[in-house]
């Protein structure tokens, strides 16, 4: 059984029974009370496949004098009591919750005096079985029904404490699934397909591919990116020879060195043919196109890009970045 189906079983049992540890603290006067048994309740859960077991809670709960019924019943809508039997010392019951997961369950209590009780819940599910069991002995007298709206109180505050735990738990795999179409990873796309929305993925995967960032993301094979332009464009149902001629053109318009330089290799060539052969670092440092042939000449002698033919530069003094042979 998996945490969250955990933390749910627990969830039910509490609204279940009212003998389970709940935390007990002084109602507001209410204009009407119910005498009842302030019991001291001790609880102790286990879990089939749990490497440790899990210590016992201790806390106090307040009860009705008179047990007509395993108390609680009426309290979560989602879960259905069935079976229920009630003796003078006994009250058994079944019970079964929707899910997810769907659980089925089911409950015993005895009196083992009028001073004390023990009892024990079983939860099974799909994913495991949890068993709850219980003890308690009486140490005073408590308002009944101040205890009920209490209970109440706090029922409602697990609700809703609940729900936010639930909307924080879609937003992180919102964002997670954003984060992992923009990365342009096909294969991390493919891991996280069995939580995200496949559709919505993709349409911001393909959204991002034909950004000028994302298109840089991919563009270089030679570079060996998560994603390679072919795979990318393939997924997205694109030309990759057309998305890249697009892209480059336009960089080529805007002067876009870096894009050029790492997604455009004929582009790149004929820019370092016509500015790089020849240069000097003593007068690169003047040039915008200094980084861009500093980048391309250590791309060639990486084999990264295809030199450039250099054309017949003048003879001019000093040292020339070196171009290979």
């Amino acid at each position: 059984m998996s945490i969250p189906s955990f933390n749910r079983a627990v969830t039910c049992a509490v609204l279940a029974l009212a003998l389970v540890p709940v935390a007990f603290a002084a109602a507001p006067a209410a204009p009407v009370k119910e005498p009842g048994d302030l019991w001291e309740v001790t609880s102790k859960m286990s879990m089939e496949g749990m490497p440790m077991q899990m210590p016992a809670r201790t806390s106090k709960v307040c009860s009705p004098k008179t047990w007509t019924e395993p108390p609680g019943v009426a309290a979560d809508e989602k879960c259905t009591m069935t079976d229920v039997k009630n003796t003078s010392t006994k009250s058994t019951w079944r019970m079964t919750c929707p899910g997810p997961p769907a659980m089925t369950g089911e409950g015993e209590i005895i009196r083992t005096s009028p001073e004390a009780y023990t009892g024990k819940m079983k939860f099974t599910s799909e994913e495991g079985v949890m068993t709850m069991a219980l003890s308690g002995r009486r140490v005073g007298d408590c308002d009944s029904a101040a205890s009920r709206r209490l209970v109440a109180q706090q029922q409602a505050q697990m609700e809703t404490q609940m729900a936010q735990a639930e909307a924080q738990s879609r937003d992180a795999v919102l964002k997670m699934c954003a984060e992992t179409a923009n990365s342009l990873n096909l294969s991390s796309m493919q891991a996280q397909g069995a939580i995200c929305d496949e559709a919505a993925m993709k349409a911001a995967f393909c959204q991002r591919l034909e950004s000028e960032a994302g298109f840089k993301t991919v563009c270089n094979d030679e570079k060996r990116p998560p994603t390679s332009l072919a795979d990318a464009a393939a997924y997205c149902g694109k030309d990759p020879d057309s998305m890249r001629k697009k892209a480059c053109d336009n960089a080529m318009k805007k002067e876009d060195l870096d894009l050029i330089g790492n997604c455009c290799p004929d582009q790149s060539r004929e820019i370092a043919q016509k500015e790089c052969a020849g240069m000097k670092y003593t007068s690169a440092g003047g040039s915008k196109y200094a980084a861009f042939c500093v980048t391309y000449a250590a791309d060639v002698m990486d084999g990264t890009q295809q030199q450039a033919a250099p054309a017949q530069p003048k003879k001019k003094k000093g040292f020339k970045i070196p171009w290979p042979h």
